[in-house]
């Protein structure tokens, strides 16, 4: 059995999410005010391109790879507690035009579900 979950993001949200992950992990934001964002998906794979115009209409783009994109998403879910298992496999997709964060998880039925979303732990070793 699989557990399937969606999370669809406005561009709004998807802007702070980002915002707020390359803040976190310092990572230099270009100065600008957004213009657009534009997805693109090649190979499966979605890449967020946002165009910014600076104090004098200069354009630059950020581009976005769907890595970060999605460590954005999920820092961003968690940051307002929704819940979601380390046992996820995480990836980002295209619904109707808006980023999805889309969490898919093989559920062992022989096993209750304590046991599969919690990882295993060691027992510790002698001092």
């Amino acid at each position: 059995m699989r557990e399937f979950r969606c999370i669809v993001f406005t561009e709004t949200e998807a802007l702070n999410a980002i915002i707020n992950f390359r803040r976190k992990s310092h990572i230099q934001l270009p100065v600008g005010t957004v213009a657009s964002v534009v997805y693109t998906t090649a190979n499966e794979a979605v890449t967020t391109k946002i165009n910014l115009l600076d104090d004098h209409n200069v354009p630059s783009d950020m581009i976005i790879d769907a890595v970060e994109m999605a460590a954005a998403l999920v820092s961003y879910c968690l940051d307002r507690k929704i819940p979601m298992s380390k046992m996820y496999d995480k990836k980002i997709e295209l619904m109707e035009g808006q980023i999805t964060l889309v969490l898919t998880m093989i559920i062992d039925m022989k096993k209750n579900m304590k046991q599969q979303t919690q990882p295993k732990r060691t027992a510790p070793g002698p001092a």
